[in-house]
């Protein structure tokens, strides 16, 4: 009888050498191991013939492909988060002198099974190359392995410090009112204008800050130059909703709403004294009220 000739195909070319991440292990058990991520690594799972190998991904994270140099000797099962490798045997055709090919079962060798097994999730890419154990030299094999990514965790980490920051400075900010560079206002309040008279008027030497009662009605800004009234642009607090802040400062100003008016002057127009920190209220704004 002739020696019988593998017809199949065996995906067992070598693999060219390069430095394989080789997973630590576990203290209790070498069969448990775990490794960090890292996207440039390719990672070594040792399978034994007639055993499970389970790879373990991210919380949260979805295996979406799976793709082996050697489908046919290598079972793979993929649910959720989880990979499962198991080698099996593979039929192979044989001439066994009759004429006739027949098929045999291929065992698993070492040799042979040697391939790689490429995974993508819906976080990542990861790449394995796969060994089959030596029963008779009883090396470690991978029961289990997970993987631990410190440079997400380190970035997760950076970010969540940074956003506990952004919250304290948005809160100094909230708290913080603008500093006062001059509160040096007049008011003239027009008849029946007290629904739009402010309750008090300042500056930061850059914008000026006009503060409404509570359930007042937000009226239109205006500037006086050369005894005629311009529009100006003004956007709410956004932490302060009655207060305008008006994007300039002027030597006078104007707030109308439908028939109410009423006439703001800077007395501290073009001065920037840094004494002056007070803020002005109504009790220390001048203020008339022409008609009531």
């Amino acid at each position: 009888m002739k020696k019988p000739i593998v017809t199949a195909i065996l995906l067992a070319s070598s693999l060219s050498a390069f430095a394989l991440d080789k997973p630590d292990y576990s203290r209790y058990d070498r069969n448990i191991q775990f490794t960090n991520y890292n996207h440039k690594d390719v990672v070594k799972v040792v399978a034994f013939p007639g055993k499970v190998s389970q790879v373990q991904f991210d919380k949260g994270e979805h295996i979406q492909e799976v793709y082996s140099g050697f489908d046919d000797g290598w079972e793979l099962i993929s649910s959720g988060r989880n990979l499962l490798i198991k080698a099996r045997t593979v039929s192979a055709s044989v001439d066994t002198g009759t004429g006739k090919p027949s098929l045999v079962p291929v065992q698993p060798t070492p040799k042979d099974w040697r391939t790689n097994v490429i995974v993508i999730t819906n976080k990542r890419n990861y790449a394995f190359e796969l060994h089959l154990g030596y029963s008779w030299q009883m090396p470690t094999s991978t029961y289990r392995l997970t993987f631990s990514y410190p440079e997400e965790e380190k970035a997760r980490q950076k970010a969540l410090v940074q956003a506990d920051k952004d919250r304290e400075l948005m809160k100094a900010l909230k708290d913080k009112k603008p500093d006062v560079k001059n509160n040096d206002y007049w008011m003239q309040v027009g008849k029946n204008s007290k629904n739009i008279a402010p309750t008090e008027v300042y500056d930061d030497g850059r914008f000026t800050y006009v503060t409404l009662s509570n359930d007042a009605e937000i009226p239109a800004a205006y500037y006086v130059y050369n005894k005629k009234e311009h529009l100006v642009n003004f956007h709410i607090h956004p932490d302060r909703p009655n207060t305008l802040v008006i994007r300039r400062l002027a030597e006078q100003m104007v707030l109308r709403l439908d028939d109410s008016v009423v006439g703001i002057t800077n007395k501290g127009f073009g001065e920037y004294s840094e004494s002056n920190k007070s803020r002005s209220t109504v009790p220390g704004m001048k203020r008339t009220v022409k008609g009531e």
